[in-house]
């Protein structure tokens, strides 16, 4: 059995809120409580934690019903519809501090109300989805965040979308100079010409491109780079985005040519010595 929705009233006349409450048994929600006064509400909704409020504007003792609704966001996350005889600018941009999920204009009729009652409950069902998947998506910036190897993130036409903590390091670049512009026409982010078109036609092909190339950095400091770009792709199958994980090679290069020289002049220390030895 599906559990109704529970619907708490806030209305300080009497017969109005009974006919509310009428209204919403006969559209098949559960009334999940009713106070006449802002107080009343706050004590009782916190007891009954409601699926929505209804909440007249104008409350006749102490707190009004745009307070208490500012209180119910802070302490529940729960939505609320106001419910007002007064259609006036003022009273709508006061009310609209609170972020309300509907209003319904006295006197209203059944549907009115299932009408706005409907719609609060998806809006708020999907802003909760929202809020998940943005906390979802911090905790997954932030894990990028502590990557050792730098990460761009780019649209499938190019468009960066992000960069995580390394690339900005590695590059000098904030992500503010850098989310927005374009791989293609962005100087900054772009290696040799013809590797850029290699890079480019590579991933759009579906593959992943590998190897390595020389960077610039925001001070005019050449880097060589090694790198993997990926194309990400969509449920149905076309690319949605590219990815490239990258690290600055440039002190490992520098050692290598070192043992590289190193080496050929030991060699060439060693092949003088074997002649010398040779003439004695």
């Amino acid at each position: 059995m599906v559990e109704q929705v529970g619907i708490f009233i806030v209305e300080d006349e009497a017969l109005i809120a009974a006919d509310i409450a009428v209204m919403l048994r006969g559209l098949g929600y559960r009334v999940a409580g009713t106070a006449v006064s802002g107080n009343e509400a706050l004590a009782k909704i916190g007891q009954t934690m409601p699926d929505l409020v209804l909440m007249d504007i104008v409350l006749s003792d102490g707190l009004d019903g745009i307070e208490v609704a500012e209180q119910l966001k802070a302490r529940y996350d729960l939505p609320v519809v106001f419910l007002t005889a007064y259609a006036d600018a003022l009273s709508l941009q006061h009310a609209k501090i609170t972020s309300p999920y509907g209003y319904v204009l006295k006197p209203f009729t059944e549907r009115d109300l299932q009408i706005a009652i409907d719609i609060a409950l998806y809006r708020h069902h999907t802003d909760r989805q929202m809020r998940a998947q943005m906390r979802q998506l911090e905790r997954v910036r932030a894990a990028l965040d502590q990557m050792n190897d730098a990460l761009i993130m780019a649209a499938a036409d190019g468009t960066v979308l992000y960069v995580n903590k390394a690339f900005e390091t590695m590059i000098g670049l904030s992500t503010d100079e850098v989310v927005g512009s374009n791989i293609h026409t962005d100087p900054r982010l772009q290696s040799e010409p013809a590797l850029h078109r290699t890079i480019w036609e590579t991933v759009i092909s579906g593959k992943s491109w590998s190897g390595s190339f020389t960077a610039t950095t925001k001070d005019n400091q050449p880097i060589e780079i090694e790198a993997t770009i990926t194309p990400v792709f969509a449920p149905d199958g076309v690319i949605d985005s590219f990815i490239g994980i990258s690290r600055d090679v440039t002190h490992e290069r520098a050692l290598e040519r070192q043992l590289r020289h190193a080496q050929k002049l030991e060699a060439v220390g060693t092949l003088a010595s074997g002649i010398a030895h040779d003439f004695n």
